[in-house]
Parts: structure tokens; sequence; C-alpha cells
């Protein structure tokens, strides 16, 4: 079965909406389904998360590439203060 790998329901949600956008640049060849996601109540945030950043993975990629990465796990770092 193919699925959204996610920590909560409401981050599935959210990442179901941005891939069932419609592409303006896209004709439709069907009508879209309606979406209609639920108001979540507020989740408390998992403060004590560690990454780990595996550098190796990287090696094959461009460069804008892992600093896409990086860029991303910092703003992790940031926003929800993990290490």
């Amino acid at each position: 079965m193919v699925g959204i790998l996610a920590g909560t329901v409401e981050d599935s949600l959210i990442t179901y909406a941005a891939i069932s956008g419609e592409i303006p640049s896209h004709q439709p060849s069907s009508m879209p389904a309606k979406i209609n996601l639920p108001i979540l109540p507020l989740t408390k945030s998992i403060s004590d998360i560690k990454l780990a950043k595996y550098g190796k993975w990287f090696d094959d990629c461009s460069e804008d590439v892992r600093i896409c990465c990086s860029h991303a796990l910092n703003k992790l770092q940031g926003r929800y203060g993990w290490k």
C-alpha cells in the first residue's frame, strides 16, 4: 500500500493537500476530488528530538541539494530546538 509516512495525522493532511493541489500549467484530465481537511487541535511539540545526518548519503548529489537539505535541518533545529 502506498501512502505518506508522517509523524502526525496533521502532517499527512498537510502533505496530501500540497501534493493534490492544481498546477496552473496543466489542464486536469478529470475533475479533482474536493478535499475536506478537518481543523485539528494544536498538538504539543516534541522538543527533545536528536537528528543525525549521514554525510556520505550526500556524496553523489549536487551541491544545491546538499545545501537545501542542510538548510531544512537547520530550520527544524531552530524552530523546534532539536539537536
